[in-house]
């Protein structure tokens, strides 16, 4: 019966995800590019971050006939291709050429080369300057494509782009789903984006250097959408996945709803702003001393920031939130024990959150 149900379940899953294997030369590529029919996605650039040297070495790679790794492609419905994973090595390959276009559809300048580990020479090289037999090899160059069929599965490119991205990769978690939501809808993306930088959410999410160079602002406001919006958050598995899954329908939405959603976060946090608060709410907590002590914790920010988001989308008016009653509502949650062990960091975050998230929708529907 096992047997039966993994081999019904593969047969399942490869007719809906369904790939072509392809070996194109780099002159083929470069003129779907030129035509418009390959999107390499500049916008993705701000994410990934290859050097001159990883460059360099890859127009070397090239030139000496070194195989190189498979690009995934997904077709989409108006048949053109859309790059999932390769994208740095043919931006690389059209930025050598000359012809990489920015984010405003300008031609970027051309790539100059530094010295490689086997080709020193390739010092200063540009294309301009390659002798014309190797630049004609370079043209000739063969790149293996796999092809995602847009008859397959609409969401296996998607997961597609976080298994190859994730797991020994240089790209966070949040970096990821940032290259996603960009695939699906770049207008979501650059509205969640803006909200990063709304001064009460600053004031209040007060986080380390690393963690800010991390994006870890965009994940807060990422799991912030997620956890204030869901009626019921159940999630089997990693919070990761659950959080992508959400924001795609979320960015598959209209406008309004976004707009209605940015009225919430905006609201909440110029609650959390208010004076004797800011970027104590989500710290520690001291009966003992009567203040708040240490850094941001991920346990108060779904507890206090989600519940009230939440019980705001269901009409509560934010004046019944003066500053002096939430003060007073934190400190309850720490002295009585609201937030102990089963909330700490190290904690699964779905079994953290099944406590957290209705524990804070309960705890600030109080108007007294």
């Amino acid at each position: 019966m096992i047997t039966n149900d993994l081999q019904r379940q593969v047969e399942t899953r490869r007719r809906d995800i369904r790939t072509d294997g392809y070996a194109m030369s780099i002159g083929e590529l470069v003129s779907l590019y030129e035509d418009g029919e390959l999107d390499v996605r500049p916008s993705f650039q701000r994410f990934f971050r290859w050097t001159q040297e990883q460059k360099t070495n890859l127009i070397e790679s090239i030139l000496l006939g070194i195989p190189l790794p498979q690009i995934f492609i997904s077709a989409r419905d108006d048949a053109t291709w859309e790059v999932v994973d390769g994208m740095q090595r043919l931006s690389t390959i059209l930025s050598f050429m000359g012809k990489l276009r920015n984010e405003h559809d300008e031609i970027q300048a051309p790539l100059i080369l530094s010295e490689a580990k086997y080709l020193p020479a390739l010092k200063d090289i540009t294309w301009d300057n390659l002798p014309r037999p190797l630049a004609l090899d370079f043209r000739r160059s063969k790149m293996n494509l796999s092809i995602m069929n847009r008859d397959g599965d609409s969401g296996a490119k998607y997961d597609l782009f976080q298994r190859l991205n994730t797991g020994g990769s240089s790209l966070t978690e949040q970096e990821v789903r940032n290259c996603i939501l960009i695939m699906e809808n770049e207008n979501f993306y650059n509205w969640l984006e803006n909200l990063v930088d709304y001064p009460a959410f600053k004031d209040c999410v007060s986080l380390s250097d690393r963690l800010t160079d991390e994006g870890y602002h965009m994940e807060l406001i990422s799991r912030f959408m997620i956890l204030s919006r869901e009626e019921e958050v159940s999630i089997k598995g990693d919070l990761g996945p659950y959080v992508n899954e959400r924001l795609l329908e979320m960015a598959r939405a209209d406008a309004v709803e976004w707009s209605h959603w940015e009225q919430i976060f905006k609201s909440t946090f110029d609650i959390l702003n208010g004076p004797n608060l800011g970027d104590l709410v989500f710290r520690r907590y001291s009966r003992e001393d009567d203040r708040f002590k240490g850094s941001f914790l991920i346990s108060p920010f779904e507890i206090v920031g989600c519940g009230i988001a939440y019980n705001l989308s269901k009409g509560i008016d934010s004046e019944f939130y003066p500053t002096g009653l939430i003060l007073q509502k934190v400190k309850e949650l720490w002295s009585e024990n609201q937030i102990g062990g089963r909330f700490s960091v190290g904690r699964n975050p779905a079994n953290r959150l099944k406590h957290t998230i209705p524990l804070g929708r309960e705890w600030f529907q109080c108007r007294t």
